[in-house]
């Protein structure tokens, strides 16, 4: 597909992607301007900084999909619209978009809706896994894979955990994503934690 069709394509990708940076931003916003009402919970915060470098490696990361795929089909692009609208759906959930009335909590909150977005963070890994091997031939059967696996499985074992466990869950993504991304992104590459 020449390079003009694929942007084309793109702005999709680029408009979701945006749209959940701008969700997320402005549920930091309403988390801060809410401090006066309630004690700020720094867990649902943490998922908000891992799901902020979610979504910037994932936009990061399309620029390669312009030389992955050959024929783009209406089924390729619908298969790669999963990604963005998974991170959308957890950027929408993750903080509430208003600021807190009297007597509302932030981790109440956090616990009767944020936590649902973890599900979008697991569906998330599961997609790129797929991905991963389809696009990047990264093998399922390998460290990565078994590594993808655990990443996988951990925001799962933390929407069901203690708030001790699900704080270790939460800061141990954060500083592998940290890590990850330190290690992996310099220029536009083919490369994808």
């Amino acid at each position: 597909m020449p390079g003009t069709e694929f942007q084309w394509l793109a702005v999709v990708f680029g408009m979701l992607t945006g749209l959940g940076v701008t969700r997320l931003l402005s549920g930091v916003v309403a988390t801060l301007r809410s401090r006066a009402t309630s004690k700020i919970d720094w867990l649902p915060l943490i998922w908000s900084a891992s799901l902020f470098l979610m979504l910037l490696e994932y936009w990061w990361s399309t620029y390669s999909l312009k030389s992955l795929i050959n024929v783009w089909t209406y089924n390729e692009f619908l298969r790669l619209l999963v990604s963005p609208l998974l991170l959308f759906f957890s950027a929408a959930l993750i903080l509430p978009v208003h600021e807190l009335k009297a007597g509302e909590t932030h981790q109440e909150v956090f616990e009767s809706h944020g936590h649902w977005a973890l599900l979008g963070f697991s569906a998330y890994y599961a997609e790129y896994f797929w991905e991963a091997a389809r696009y990047w031939d990264n093998q399922w059967f390998s460290g990565w894979g078994v590594f993808m696996v655990v990443i996988i499985l951990l925001p799962i074992i933390a929407f069901f955990s203690s708030r001790r466990v699900h704080l270790v869950i939460a800061t141990a993504i954060l500083v592998i994503q940290v890590l990850g991304i330190s290690v992996d992104f310099g220029e536009l590459q083919d490369v994808r934690f």
